[in-house]
């Protein structure tokens, strides 16, 4: 995935240090300026929509993207599905189906539908009937990496890559919402880069934070966060906290 455009600096650059850890840890988050990445339809075909870790097992995963609601949910063996979130009937939204594991089943009239391709397989108003061959949901590909669920809504051509996190390992964070649009969050989040941080070379064992910016609607966004580096279980919950208070300041200042 490529960004367009220059972006401003931001970085985390909280020293979380461990006074009691015996191993003496000190994790550095650290970011440039290419480490915000607005990421939207218009210039993307990827974008990213949960975690990984989000969708559960049976679990269907109700996902916005620029406007675009989608149903994003995994199937028993592991194979992800990314659909438009409208059951091809009637309309009605298919993340309040059920997920038996190999199709998604419509709440309204039943309605089911195979993991893979969105094909009607079945409507129990006709048992023994074959399902018309128009009867099928719209699908979108998806992909995972970094530790995030990507879906293409965009055209080909555009390769699911972010350069700063090639051949490294990577720890998701926890997504964080805003009722702001995503252009602004973006811009916020580079004043306040631009008015907080000392600029420093990037200390050695130092982890770089990349943030994604991603409109679910004209009014509302989130964003992922992702660190260059494989946490250890001790690691995490300081470098989430000191992601977090910065996404909730920022938060503070683009929230009506």
């Amino acid at each position: 995935m490529m960004h367009s455009g220059p972006v401003a600096s931001i970085s985390a650059c909280t020293s979380t240090s461990t006074e009691n850890d015996p191993t003496g840890l000190a994790i550095q988050l650290t970011a440039n300026a290419d480490d915000i990445l607005f990421v939207q339809t218009r210039t993307h075909a990827w974008l990213p929509a949960l975690r990984s870790e989000e969708t559960d097992s049976r679990h269907v995963a109700f996902v916005q993207l620029d406007g675009m609601e989608i149903a994003l949910w995994r199937d028993d063996l592991g194979a992800l599905n990314a659909w438009e979130n409208r059951c091809p009937h009637r309309g009605t939204r298919l993340t309040i189906g059920a997920n038996t594991g190999v199709e998604l089943v419509c709440r309204y009239h039943g309605w089911k539908f195979a993991s893979g391709t969105g094909v009607c397989t079945a409507i129990p108003a006709h048992p023994g009937r074959p399902a018309p061959r128009a009867a099928r949901v719209l699908t979108y590909a998806c992909s995972e990496k970094y530790g995030l669920i990507w879906v293409r809504v965009g055209g080909a051509g555009d390769e699911l890559s972010i350069p700063q996190l090639q051949g490294r390992a990577a720890t998701t964070l926890r997504s964080v919402a805003f009722s702001a649009p995503a252009a602004a969050v973006a811009d916020a989040l580079r004043r306040e880069a631009a008015t907080a941080i000392i600029h420093q070379p990037r200390a050695a064992g130092s982890a770089r934070v990349i943030l994604l910016v991603v409109p679910q609607d004209e009014a509302s966004s989130v964003v992922h966060g992702i660190i260059d580096t494989e946490l250890r279980s001790h690691e995490r919950m300081p470098a989430l906290r000191a992601v977090n208070d910065r996404l909730k300041r920022v938060r503070s200042s683009v929230e009506p």
